[in-house]
């Protein structure tokens, strides 16, 4: 049997990876569901493209297990951060890239 705190780690980690690899899937379902509905006029090219890395990003942040030392001091641990921080910066320059031009398409008005 593991120790209490050794089994919360693996809990975490093993979940943490599901909902990370969940979370990207979602982000190229959206992404791809707003390339399908955006007028091709409307469409704001670089955030697609900044989103859908941002979802595969997240993969691989689910992918790599990241180190419990801070700074990460394993080749997986750089990865983990690495691909962390594509997803998060990448992710937020897409939403204000996609919103900003769905603003000016009048079915999207409402909600960008």
């Amino acid at each position: 049997l593991l120790a209490p705190a050794e089994a919360t780690i693996l809990f975490a980690s093993v979940y943490g990876a599901i909902a990370f690899a969940v979370g990207g899937g979602g982000i190229l379902a959206i992404t791809w569901a707003l390339y399908r509905t955006v007028s091709p006029r409307q469409r704001h090219t670089l955030g697609t493209i900044l989103a859908t890395i941002s979802g595969v990003a997240m993969f691989g942040v689910a992918l790599f297990p990241t180190d419990r030392a801070v700074p990460p001091t394993t080749l997986t641990g750089f990865a983990h951060l690495g691909a962390a921080l594509i997803g998060v910066v990448g992710m937020a320059i897409a939403e204000l890239l996609i919103s900003n031009r769905m603003s000016s398409d009048p079915l999207w008005q409402d909600f960008a």
